[in-house]
């Protein structure tokens, strides 16, 4: 049984974020998993109890992996990198079409992308910057809260927008990632790097 909405869940995962939340109908999900509707509303109240749980599991995932990153490295740079390597590789879902068709359709599943981003990402980057300022990994005059508020901005103008010279999203993910890495690691002291 647990299978069947598995299997459900991961044929929805591959469609959403090409097709969008709104052009996927429940008929071509249930077609793709060879199953009724009928069998679908057994696991899934409706679409938007399937995208809750897919936005749900995937965040629970990113935000697993920061509750265990912290402890596993000293360098808040190395942290970072880290960090941001794995939210490139790791987020497909959350394409553009995802993203903007949970703003327009499913407020209640945005605000849980909210959620996380204010209760688990802006609290990691702000740790991260305040302990590479204070272990002397990142510019004394930098201000944290800012300067996550800025990269926030950044972030999700990128996977909001749907504009074709924004096609390649991981590519200018990590364009943006590099840049923001590249401008807070204070190079004149090497030695700490």
């Amino acid at each position: 049984m647990k299978n069947t909405q598995q299997e459900i869940m991961k044929t929805a995962l591959l469609l959403f974020p090409n097709n969008g939340i709104k052009k996927t109908s429940i008929d071509l999900i249930s077609k793709k998993c060879g199953i009724s509707k009928k069998t679908f509303y057994q696991y899934f109240i409706d679409k938007e109890d399937i995208v809750k749980k897919i936005t749900t599991i995937e965040l629970t995932k990113v935000e697993k992996y920061i509750e265990n990153l912290a402890s596993e490295y000293n360098n808040p740079p190395d942290e970072l990198l880290i960090f941001f390597n794995f939210i490139q590789n790791n987020i497909s879902v959350f394409t553009s079409v995802f993203i903007n068709d949970i703003i327009e359709y499913y407020p209640k599943v945005y605000q849980i992308v909210i959620k996380s981003k204010k209760d688990k990402f802006t609290p990691f980057l702000l740790l991260n910057i305040v302990r590479g300022i204070q272990d002397g990994f990142y510019w004394e005059t930098l201000k944290p809260k800012l300067l996550v508020d800025l990269y926030m901005l950044q972030i999700d103008t990128i996977i909001e927008n749907t504009r074709k010279e924004f096609s390649d999203k991981r590519e200018i993910l990590n364009c943006t990632n590099m840049l923001f890495l590249h401008g807070i690691i204070d190079t004149s002291r090497k030695e700490k790097l």
